[in-house]
């Protein structure tokens, strides 16, 4: 698997995670977990976001490698 696939699906199961974290309903959970739930939230949003900036940085190497 290349790096661009390895960090797309990396990307993506962090991005349905962070989307299925938006169904729990916050009213229903106590102070100190909507504030983990919440954390856990922005954790894996900034690690998604990683992964598609490495996605892009690697697919513009793999564009470049093809250039002759």
């Amino acid at each position: 698997m290349s790096d661009v696939d390895e960090s797309k699906r990396a990307a993506d199961a962090l991005s349905e995670v962070t989307l299925a974290m938006e169904d729990v309903d916050l009213n229903a959970l106590l102070d100190e977990d909507v504030l983990t739930l919440l954390e856990c939230k922005q954790t894996l949003t900034g690690m998604c976001l990683r992964y598609r900036r490495d996605q892009q940085a690697a697919e513009r190497n793999a564009e470049g490698d093809n250039v002759e």
